[in-house]
């Protein structure tokens, strides 16, 4: 992290003394060539009138000539072999007019030529107006460069902390530290770098908490159909009685579709880990949804008596939320009464101020007070659940952890278990944890 510190750092620098650089030899160099044309056109006409004015004289007058003329100016005249002149100023006076302003020395000078071609008039050394030498110049660009260098630093150490934490922390994630996050509210410029990261390592600590999840309960659970599966084949291959072989083959049929819904169920449940986002959300109409689920539990359960609350179809309930998932809540919901009920089950539905509940009863013997939240654990059973692979209601904590909503276990009215589920308004309008007890109270619209 230093070493990109230093390179931003140096090349910052470097583009700063590269701009000055430029802009100091366009603007600085060619100001010296302006300045010579302006200075010979201003003072050119005073110094050809000086010219001819000498050149009328006689010899003997030149002096006192020469004297009137210094009269006039405020910078020394003099007459000066044209060979005293440095040579960059001959070549000058040559390649151009009669007039040219040059520098000899540490002065300013102009120069006029004489019609004698060995002589020259020399006016000055001229008063400088001030300005910027080189020294200046470079002094005032390392001064500029020193506070540019000490605002970058300032500028740049928190965004060289912000990044040095965020390394720290994605090095701790890769080497398996999945419970290390960056600190989002010091990030500053990077605070949704930090909670991208801090995002896809929950997601990732889910995966694998998900595949240890899976891991230990699968082993065991496909273990007992598996079993049963073997028994059957071995008996079956020494059996000769009809009837047996048909009971054999039924049990093979029986494990074989245990095997089909618990391997379904276990897709479901991974499924359900996705991201939030990844599931769009719209009004879905309950009732239908219920019906539907309704008339499939009926063909298996013929026994028993299915209702629903009026107020749910006379109301309209609509919940947020995917068909899919809605189908998923409600079916493994009902699926679970439908084991323990003795008569009847009832399913109804709750506006509240943040969103809807949605209760499914049973008349069976109920979930005892100590089990009600492990039975939403994955791979958990009571010691009388038949025939479940304990995913069922885990799937359902899953889906309405995503929806933002919540599910738990209650003791119904009708003397069994009641799963309550709530589903937001919205999905910030509820905290998972927070546990709205309202329904027993009338609809609202």
């Amino acid at each position: 992290m230093s070493r990109l510190f230093l390179r931003l750092y140096l090349g910052v620098l470097f583009i700063l003394f590269a701009a000055w650089s430029v802009q100091f030899w366009l603007t600085v160099e060619p100001t010296d060539e302006s300045n010579a044309s302006i200075v010979e056109d201003a003072m050119g006409g005073g110094v050809r009138l000086a010219l001819l004015s000498y050149e009328a004289a006689e010899a003997s007058e030149e002096p006192r000539t020469l004297e009137l003329i210094q009269q006039q100016f405020a910078y020394p005249v003099a007459i000066v072999p044209r060979e005293d002149l440095p040579l960059a100023a001959r070549n000058r006076l040559n390649s151009s007019g009669d007039v040219q302003f040059a520098k000899i020395g540490s002065g300013l000078f102009l120069i006029g030529q004489l019609n004698d071609p060995t002589r020259v008039m020399l006016f000055g050394p001229l008063p400088q107006v001030i300005r910027t030498t080189r020294s200046q110049v470079m002094l005032g660009l390392a001064i500029v460069l020193t506070f540019a260098a000490a605002a970058i630093v300032i500028l740049l150490r928190p965004l060289n902390q912000q990044l040095a934490q965020l390394e720290r922390t994605t090095r701790a994630l890769a080497g398996g530290a999945l419970n290390q996050r960056v600190d989002e509210t010091n990030a500053g410029t990077l605070e949704n770098v930090a909670r991208a990261v801090n995002q896809l390592a929950a997601r990732i600590q889910s995966l694998l908490k998900t595949q240890q999840e899976l891991m230990q309960g699968v082993s065991h659970e496909l273990k007992t159909p598996l079993s049963r599966i073997q028994f059957a084949i071995e008996l079956l291959q020494s059996e000769t009685d009809a009837k047996r072989i048909s009971q054999r083959i039924q049990v093979i049929h029986t494990a074989s579709h245990e095997l089909e819904e618990m391997v379904n169920r276990l897709l479901q449940y991974v499924r359900t880990d996705a991201p939030r986002s990844a599931t769009p959300n719209w009004r879905v109409p309950l009732e239908p949804i219920i019906q539907q689920v309704f008339d499939a539990e009926r063909l298996m359960n013929a026994q028993l008596q299915y209702e629903v609350d009026p107020r749910i179809m006379t109301e309209q309930v609509a919940i947020l939320s995917n068909v899919n998932d809605l189908t998923c809540v409600i079916s493994n919901t009902v699926r679970n009464a439908s084991r323990f009920a003795q008569e009847k089950i009832r399913i109804s539905a709750y506006r509240t101020a943040n969103g809807t509940i949605i209760d499914v009863d049973d008349d069976g013997p109920g979930i005892p007070e100590k089990n009600r939240e492990a039975v939403f654990r994955p791979f958990e059973r009571l010691a009388d659940d038949r025939g479940s692979a304990g995913l069922g209601l885990a799937l359902v904590g899953r889906i309405m952890a995503k929806h933002g909503g919540w599910v738990k276990a209650e003791s119904s009215q009708m003397g069994g278990c009641r799963i309550r589920t709530f589903w937001p308004r919205s999905k910030n309008a509820s905290d998972p944890n927070r546990r709205d007890s309202s329904g027993s109270g009338s609809v609202t619209a």
